[in-house]
């Protein structure tokens, strides 16, 4: 009996922990006022109407941030129903395909390698879907 009522006790906190997680993606952060005046960075953000929304954001030579999207871009990838990733000698290039309030979000990532120089990066993301998924 005490086995049973554990169970039943673990089971709804592992079930409340599962519903209170945020909905939103971690990588939607580096569309923000933030970010959008930054030195070599460009931030992109469309709309078509009511039926879908566009985010991008372009980055050189700046490892810190670079790093803080590659991160964020790892975490989302966890909430991923499809990884599609490509590896060549100076790009790294990864697709998620992720269910965000019900809808589908599209999100796409990738790192330029510049072969003659080998202090220059360029990590570009975008996210995109319906704006239901947004909200």
């Amino acid at each position: 009996m005490i086995h049973r009522l554990i169970t039943l006790v673990l089971s709804l906190t592992f079930a409340v922990a599962a519903f209170a997680t945020n909905p939103r993606l971690e990588t939607m952060q580096f569309f923000s006022e933030q970010y959008r005046r930054m030195p070599n960075t460009k931030v992109v953000i469309t709309s078509s109407g009511s039926t879908h929304r566009y985010y991008s954001i372009s980055v050189s030579n700046n490892e810190k941030l670079e790093h803080a999207i590659e991160k964020a871009v790892q975490n989302d990838r966890a909430r991923a129903f499809n990884v599609v990733e490509t590896y060549t000698t100076d790009r790294t290039s990864i697709v998620l395909n992720i269910q965000v309030n019900n809808c589908t979000v599209s999100l796409g990532y990738s790192r330029d390698h510049d072969s003659d120089e080998e202090d220059e990066t360029y990590v570009k993301l975008f996210v995109s879907g319906p704006p239901e998924a947004f909200k």
